[in-house]
């Protein structure tokens, strides 16, 4: 017998309506219902979700989160390469060759002392998860001898990294070029911590395409980086023909920076690249922010982006914005670069974000790069280690929050849109 569906309460009504209807009659029109529902769903406009692409924050209890490219954990896919054997993390060492480490260089502590599976972990500053990275490069005073902690061999540097560089090229397609992403890390520097002299040396956070081609070849396109007595250094290397041409053939002019201290003063100022001033929301808030360094404290940064070396006349569409804040104060609205026409160092040019990365690895893009690098001078002679501590490392796609990326679920009060201004006109002669 043919089913008659005048029979059935409106849709609007049938909720209501339910509980009094026969049970047979309830049950048929159960079934139009959901059909309908069904079909008005299909027809509804997708609804963009926001996703963490990925997440390195050590929530794991191991470093499983960092590992290789030829696919996801088993244990023997998570590499260490950038810093000696010995140091390495030491709960790898029972589980394959290739991890025979002592955990000198790299381990994890957690909220509060625990031993696990074997591993034992010590208490130690956390951020937003139980566990965190300890990094540490080791002076003189603090044990450390030469070669075994010179940098691959190069013993006039010292490093202890982690790397996504190849791994969310090839893995994930995690940043690709010319697509909108959100970053986050945080970092804790004791209060002993010293900073050095003036120079590369210190905890660093980078974005670096899978392969690079020429010159010194392994240089961030996008870094924040605490640069010796220098306070905070934010990078953005732009470099439109990248790969073909090597990076030191690229005019410095394109290797902009924003720090703390530079030639004794903040940079950009009003004596020194002030064209680079439109880059700061606010010029004194931003100098204040570069220049505080929060020893004995967390400082969290949030980064949202889009690489497009494109320059404003080419119809680049890229930016760079930063935040950071230290501990549970409030977060400061740092950098927003965006592409457009300046002139620095005697030389005019229009200017996108990052470089042309395109043929740099299958996917294109980049990876994060997390470390503690520095000159040996740096270290050396220090009365102690130098030792700071890395969490909340994540990389969310276009749809994601600021919340989602911050320790604690917080974010600032408003979050300004991407505005590009219009570049600035040159007078004749400048």
């Amino acid at each position: 017998m043919d089913q008659n569906y005048s029979d059935c309460p409106s849709i609007t009504g049938f909720i209501d309506m339910f509980p009094t209807i026969h049970p047979k009659i309830s049950d048929f029109c159960a079934g139009v219902k959901v059909g309908m529902l069904a079909s008005l769903l299909a027809a509804l406009p997708a609804v963009s979700s926001a996703e963490i692409i990925w997440s390195g924050d050590f929530a794991t209890g191991d470093f499983t989160q960092w590992h290789h490219y030829d696919g996801p954990p088993p244990i023997q896919d998570i590499r260490f390469q950038h810093m000696e054997p010995y140091g390495r993390p030491i709960q790898y060492g029972s589980q394959n060759p290739l991890h025979v480490g002592n955990g000198d260089f790299l381990s994890l502590v957690a909220s509060t002392e625990r031993t696990v599976d074997g591993v034992y972990f010590p208490q130690g500053p956390i951020r937003g998860q139980e566990y965190s990275a300890k990094f540490t490069v080791k002076s003189r005073a603090g044990g450390g001898v030469e070669p075994d902690d010179c940098d691959r061999g190069l013993c006039n540097r010292r490093r202890t990294a982690l790397s996504m560089q190849a791994t969310h090229s090839d893995y994930y397609n995690a940043i690709p070029n010319h697509a909108t992403r959100w970053l986050s890390f945080s970092v804790y520097l004791p209060s002993d911590y010293i900073a050095g002299s003036s120079g590369y040396g210190g905890p660093r956070f980078g974005l670096k395409p899978k392969n690079e081609a020429g010159g010194s070849g392994n240089t961030d396109a996008i870094a924040i980086v605490l640069d010796g007595t220098a306070g905070w250094k934010l990078w953005n290397r732009w470099i439109d023909e990248f790969p073909l041409i090597p990076l030191t053939d690229h005019p410095w002019q394109h290797g902009m920076f924003y720090t703390g201290n530079e030639g004794g003063g903040p940079y950009p100022r009003s004596d020194s690249w002030p064209e680079g001033l439109v880059h700061f929301p606010d010029v004194a808030t931003s100098h204040a922010a570069l220049q505080s360094v929060n020893l004995g404290g967390w400082t969290d940064w949030v980064v949202q982006l889009n690489s497009d070396s494109r320059g404003a006349a080419s119809g680049g569409r890229g930016f760079l914005k930063i935040w950071k804040r230290e501990d549970n104060g409030p977060w400061i609205f740092v950098l927003d670069v965006f592409p457009g026409q300046m002139s620095r160092g005697g030389m005019n040019f229009d200017h996108g974000i990052g470089y042309d990365v395109r043929a740099t690895s299958n996917n294109g893009g980049y990876g994060v790069k997390l470390q503690l690098y520095m000159a040996k001078e740096q270290v050396w002679n220090d009365a102690h280690n130098k030792v700071v501590y890395f969490a909340n490392v994540k990389v969310g796609d276009q749809n994601t929050e600021f919340s989602d990326m911050s320790p604690d679920g917080s974010s600032p009060d408003s979050i300004p849109q991407t505005v590009r201004p219009l570049p600035p006109s040159f007078v004749a002669g400048e």
